[in-house]
């Protein structure tokens, strides 16, 4: 795992998720599937809208964990974690889309589908890494 992932998902206790390559290895003709599963729960639980209703002196509410990362303001130890919860899964999935062991899986067997997935897998990945520098900034900004 590397340092900016570390940071990340510290403090996180281990869902009873299986890990990626676990999954990849032990049924890699659904493989495509998770994955593809993973990373649209990822996306829709970022934009879910009703994120914060915290009261007190300097606490900014958002309407949904996507604007809270995407704001660049201090965020609470609260709406940090909930953030993090809502990316542990795909991390993971980031982690072995980067490792050595990943093997590109066949999404569909229609080509022109097969590609659409593989660019939206490519740009969620991508969303994720940034995702994951965004956070690191505002955790060390709260220390």
């Amino acid at each position: 795992m590397d340092r900016a992932i570390s940071i990340v998902v510290r403090g996180i206790s281990a869902s009873p998720f299986k890990m990626p390559a676990e999954i990849q290895k032990r049924d890699p003709s659904h493989f495509g599937d998770h994955q593809v599963n993973v990373l649209k729960a990822y996306v829709n639980g970022m934009h879910a809208p009703k994120f914060t209703t915290y009261v007190g002196r300097g606490v900014e509410n958002f309407n949904s964990r996507r604007e809270a990362l995407d704001s660049g303001k201090q965020l609470t130890s609260g709406q940090i974690r909930c953030i993090t919860k809502t990316m542990i899964d795909a991390i993971r999935y980031l982690e072995h889309y980067r490792s050595e062991d990943y093997i590109e899986p066949e999404y569909d067997p229609d080509d022109t589908t097969n590609e659409e997935v593989k660019e939206f897998v490519a740009a969620v990945m991508e969303e994720v890494a940034a995702d994951i520098k965004r956070l690191e900034a505002i955790k060390k900004r709260s220390v």
